[in-house]
């Protein structure tokens, strides 16, 4: 998971991370999205939606958003950067 967070702050510092599931459903860009496990079923539904009709790849996180990212109340994010996506993607398979 280290090399995983590392590549998520790195997302974030290059501005290629979106938080909010209202924010993300509102952009074009995503790729990934990475869900906290605290969501709530209503947050938990509305992504598994957005994601079934977008067909964009969907990953539960086992530690916190908030934790990650060292930011407060962050259940759900989405990277719009295809070659951050996809190597986050591949190191959390890997787990």
């Amino acid at each position: 998971m280290n090399d995983a967070i590392k590549y998520i702050n790195l997302a974030k510092k290059a501005g290629a991370v979106i938080y909010g599931i209202d924010n993300i459903i509102n952009n074009k860009n995503i790729i990934l999205i990475l869900l906290c496990p605290s969501a709530s079923s209503n947050l938990v539904d509305k992504t598994l939606n957005f994601v079934s009709k977008r067909n964009i790849k969907l990953i539960k996180l086992q530690d916190s958003l908030d934790k990650i990212l060292n930011t407060t109340n962050c259940k759900v994010i989405g990277i719009t950067n295809k070659q951050l996506a996809t190597q986050i993607e591949n190191l959390l398979k890997e787990e």
